[in-house]
């Protein structure tokens, strides 16, 4: 059985189109060390986990992407969920999806919100969710951290979901898609158009290379 807020995160999101969900890794093993961090790896409930949430999705969505963080914890959730797959997908490591953390971005993740003047790091994968033509039309899967899961919580839906009662749980979809010309992001049940935020925020050469290829 899947725990209620993986089935009831998906309520509302559409299954005709090209779209993007960034998920946490499935379940893991304590992080006790700074080691840990990047070693620990997904406990057997963790990999039960993802295969479940794998063969449910493909009940209802065509899956044709896995990408996924280098940590070995993040490709083993893509490829639990690949296994189950009557179509299985290759699941690809990108730098991209790791921590955002390389220069203290994610440290300084109040400041962005208050002041909305987000650094390279953060846009970056901002960038790399929206269907811009690397996506395939179904569900795009990309596979990461709950750092990043809080750092597009708060950079598309102003959301602050850093304290330990709204942490981000194993596997907790972040979805993004095209409807009607307008760029939606879903979170935790609330839809919210986007559309002022990418044009504002990622405008220039990607945003001309997004909209040719809609």
């Amino acid at each position: 059985m899947l725990p209620d807020y993986l089935t009831k995160s998906h309520q509302g999101i559409p299954k005709d189109r090209t779209i993007s969900m960034l998920i946490r890794h499935s379940a893991r093993f304590p992080i006790t060390s700074s080691e840990d961090v990047w070693t620990a790896g997904l406990t057997p409930e963790g990999i039960e986990l993802a295969r479940v949430y794998g063969k449910w999705l493909s009940h209802s969505y065509e899956i044709r992407k896995i990408e996924s963080s280098p940590i070995a914890r993040c490709l083993d959730t893509g490829k639990q969920i690949s296994s189950v797959l009557s179509e299985p997908v290759q699941v690809a490591g990108v730098e991209v999806l790791a921590h955002p953390n390389e220069k203290a971005e994610y440290d300084s993740l109040a400041d962005y919100l208050v002041h909305n003047r987000w650094p390279e790091r953060i846009t970056q994968i901002a960038a790399y969710l929206v269907p811009n033509g690397h996506h395939q039309e179904g569900l795009n899967i990309f596979i990461s951290h709950d750092t990043v899961v809080v750092a597009m919580a708060a950079y598309w839906m102003d959301k602050d979901v850093r304290s330990k009662e709204l942490w981000p749980r194993f596997m907790e979809p972040f979805f993004m898609w095209w409807q009607a010309g307008e760029l939606i992001a879903s979170f935790r049940g609330e839809t919210r158009n986007v559309q002022e935020i990418f044009e504002t925020q990622l405008a220039g050469d990607f945003m001309e290379s997004v909209l040719d290829s809609k």
